[in-house]
Formats: structure tokens, sequence, C-alpha cells
């Protein structure tokens, strides 16, 4: 089977996770894949002594399926970011000059409409806007206000280029600023490839409880099915991954290291 095929296998019991159980990666992902491929080899070739003590070996299919699925879902993930840099680095270009547009219809409007109380408190609230997400309601604010005073504006010679500039600013950005910032295509993503994940430690947690008791007494043994990431970094199951920051996503951190 293929990545994907495996993916869409396993996928009625991804799903089927509860949502407080999703556990964001607490380790690079290529890094969860090569150890989940190291112990599926070992429990393989111990598979009659895992066997022995009541561990159900069928699972080691769905294990290997499981590792695919992951494989997939991330490289779901790496796709999207892709997708959602080009946004970014749009957003980025445009960023600038859409702020001093602001700043240019902020000060000509204060200043046209200074006599103008009602217009005023809507100038004021506009300033206090700090954040970026602000910034796309207060062009769309400020474009609404120079469209209802032209002859004040004329009055200072403002420049009404920058009006028009503005106007298709504000009609233009909230795209971008989505697929930058809120591509929903990452989001679900991320979702799913943390919903593979916890699916993935699962299984490792149930073949790691087998390998612990019959090798119990064999640590060389037993080194196959623990994580070195882990061992080497000393990372809590609940710190965020090296890979890349964590997201507000709806799932939750901080349960039981499973290997």
């Amino acid at each position: 089977m293929t990545d994907k095929e495996c993916f869409e296998n396993l996928l009625p019991e991804i799903e089927a996770i509860n949502a407080k159980d999703v556990r964001y990666p607490d380790m690079p992902i290529d890094v969860a894949l090569n150890e989940g491929g190291i112990m599926l080899n070992a429990a393989r070739e111990d598979a009659e002594k895992l066997a022995a003590v009541g561990f159900d070996c069928t699972n080691l299919t769905r294990f290997e399926r499981a590792l695919c699925a992951l494989r997939y879902c991330q490289s779901e993930l790496v796709a999207q970011t892709g997708i959602e840099s080009d946004a970014m680095k749009r957003w980025r270009l445009e960023e600038p000059d859409a702020y001093e547009l602001r700043s240019e219809l902020l000060a000509a409007e204060a200043y046209a409409l200074r006599d103008d109380r009602v217009a005023m408190r809507s100038i004021r609230r506009i300033r206090e806007g700090a954040r970026t997400s602000d910034l796309l309601a207060d062009l769309a604010a400020l474009v609404n206000t120079g469209r209802k005073h032209l002859e004040a504006l004329r009055l200072i010679k403002f420049d009404m280029s920058k009006l028009a500039a503005a106007q298709g600013k504000s009609q233009e950005l909230p795209d971008i600023y989505q697929k930058a910032f809120i591509h929903k295509g990452t989001v679900e993503a991320r979702k799913m490839r943390d919903r593979s994940f916890t699916f993935l430690r699962e299984i490792m947690r149930h073949i790691l409880d087998a390998a612990e008791y019959v090798f119990r007494t064999d640590r060389t043994r037993l080194e196959f099915y623990h994580s070195a990431y882990r061992s080497k970094t000393h990372q809590g199951p609940g710190e965020p991954p090296v890979e890349e920051p964590p997201v507000e996503n709806g799932v939750t951190t901080g349960n039981k290291s499973v290997a």
C-alpha cells in the first residue's frame, strides 16, 4: 500500500481520537518515523517472544501503516506550508505601503474633519488600533470616511490618488492576509498530522509495554524500543518540539510520554 492508501485505511480510527487526547509532536517527525521504523523492525524480529506474553502481533501491520500514514500527513502539511509561504512573502511586500497609506489618510482626515465630532470619534477609534489585523479594518474605515467627505479633503489639497490606492489595498489585502496567516488548508493539514502522530504513538506505547516486560533483564535489546531522541535531549512530553512552533489548532499537549 502507498502512504496515502495507508492513511485512508486508518482514517476512521485516526478521526475517532478524542480531541483532548491529541498530542502535538514532541520530536521532529523525521525522527519519529526513524525511531518508529527501528521499533517496528525489532518487534518483527521479536514477534514470537512478544506473542508469548499476549501481545497481538497483527498490530505490527497497523504499526507499519501508521508510520506510512504519518509520513503522508507530514508531506501534506509541508506542501500546504509551501503554499502559505508565497502568500506570506506577498504580505510582507504589501504591508509597509498599507501602513503608510493608513498613516496618510489618518492624518489628513483628522485635520480635514477636526470640527466634525462624529467623524473624529471614528478617527480616534482607528488611532487606537495597533495589531496587524486592525490594519485591514482601519483602511476600509478610512476609505469609507474619506469617500463621505471628499470636499473636506479637497480643501486641504489632499492627494486623492492615495484614497484610491487605499481603497484598492482594503479590497486586496484581506485575501492575502487570510492565505498568509490563517490558511485553512494548513490548519487542517496540521490537525490531521497531529492526530496521525497521536495514533502512531499509542500503538508504540502498547509495543513498548510488552517489550519492557519481555526484555526487563536485557537492557541492550530494550534500547531498540526506547526513544534515543528523548534520552539525548531529556525533553519533557509537554515541551514544544524542535521542528516548528505551536499553533492554535484545537489540540492539547502534555500527555504522558509513550516511548
